[in-house]
């Protein structure tokens, strides 16, 4: 969106000729989410190309403003008025007044690229971005291609900032279960994974075959909840945007807020982890896909992952609606309500033979061939 108004006030501005405070206009652009208020800045570089003209644009990360910290507001609200100055208004209004405007701006766009090198097994990759960037806070996500001297390029995701701890609980989980992630040196200081399309987005693509890729997922994402739990982890954020489709597969990513547990204890209807002779708490979650224990007592389970993993079944059905978090009474009405899709689906689990597989522990491992590997059609989930 800033590009679009970057390019649209230029495409005002300039008239039959480029005047030098063209390249010095700057598009403030602000995000905001619960903690930060995120600002960026989008500047180019105007050259005349084949009697027209072409914008080379480039944008930067100026920094986050926490909400809650009174000099870092006052920070803010001085960067938007000096942004707001403009010290060449006389300049401006004499070109504006006496030029025509002009239709030559070039519709083709080039953008600034920084590549970044990425060690993957011993082998050299460079990292070329793609212009968007996403921020949360103190960390960066930036979607872009790998490519080195013998392979195709690949789509990936790449993040960086503070995401040591993720970092770490990141590579726990992929000695022993194949991930979308890749490992990155011997010190990593970012996570790389191949990009998919996450399940929000397969549900609009593919509408007509819900019930198809409901029953995909469940199985994909099954096995890999049984996995984390026989690892002692949970992952604590089951969600649509958590889960991405591969190459005809579904996996969970971020893994930034699971918990370990080293054991359980079930009596009646109670099923609780523990660590360290505690009950696991957490008070990180995403709206919209919390068990009911999580809203009192904080407490999160492997159970607690089935349970947003139902939600997010729900929400595919066309069932409940996105991050609405249904009360005991209104689930219970809404699962015994006589619907073909949930019948379908019940009986298509109770046929399933994916539960005793899962228990292998040993069975997945991620690696940087898991692209060819998929390629190649074979069963991911299976040695």
């Amino acid at each position: 969106m800033t590009r679009i108004v970057h390019s649209y006030t230029l495409r005002n501005l300039v008239r039959d000729e480029l005047q030098p405070w063209h390249n010095n206009v700057t598009t403030l652009g602000i995000t905001c989410d619960l903690e930060y208020t995120n600002v960026y800045a989008m500047c180019s570089n105007i050259v005349e190309e084949n009697e027209g003209f072409k914008i080379h644009y480039n944008m930067k990360f100026i920094g986050s403003f926490k909400h809650d910290h009174l000099e870092e507001r006052v920070h803010l609200v001085a960067l938007i008025v000096t942004a707001m100055k403009n010290v060449h208004q006389e300049e401006m209004q004499q070109y504006l007044s006496t030029k025509r405007p002009t239709s030559l701006i070039s519709s083709a766009h080039s953008f600034q690229k920084p590549a970044r090198t990425i060690q993957i097994s011993e082998v050299d990759y460079t990292f070329t971005p793609n212009p968007n960037l996403i921020k949360h806070g103190s960390k960066m996500v930036q979607s872009g291609k790998l490519t080195n001297s013998t392979t195709t390029s690949t789509d990936v995701y790449v993040k960086t900032g503070e995401i040591s701890l993720e970092i770490e609980r990141t590579i726990t989980i992929c000695k022993k279960m194949r991930t979308l992630y890749v490992k990155c040196g011997i010190y990593p200081s970012c996570l790389v994974s191949l990009a998919g399309f996450d399940l929000e987005t397969v549900w609009k693509m593919e509408m007509e075959n819900k019930i198809a890729i409901t029953k995909h997922m469940m199985l994909d994402v099954l096995c890999q909840l049984a996995i984390l739990e026989s690892l002692g982890r949970i992952h604590n954020d089951v969600k649509p945007l958590n889960i991405i489709r591969f190459d005809h597969h579904y996996f969970l990513i971020d893994f930034e807020i699971s918990e370990m547990f080293d054991r359980t204890q079930e009596y009646w209807a109670t099923y609780e982890c523990k660590r360290n002779g505690q009950v696991v708490r957490s008070k990180s979650y995403s709206q919209g896909y919390r068990a009911p224990e999580r809203k009192s007592e904080y407490i999160v389970s492997p159970k607690s992952d089935i349970y947003s993993l139902g939600l997010v079944v729900l929400e595919s059905l066309n069932l409940r609606v996105k991050d609405y978090e249904p009360t005991k009474t209104t689930l219970s009405k809404l699962l015994w309500h006589d619907n073909e899709d949930i019948s379908e689906l019940e009986t298509f689990l109770s046929k399933a033979s994916f539960c005793k597989k899962t228990h292998k522990t040993d069975m997945l491992h991620n690696n940087f061939s898991l692209y060819l590997t998929c390629q190649k059609g074979s069963n991911i989930f299976e040695r």
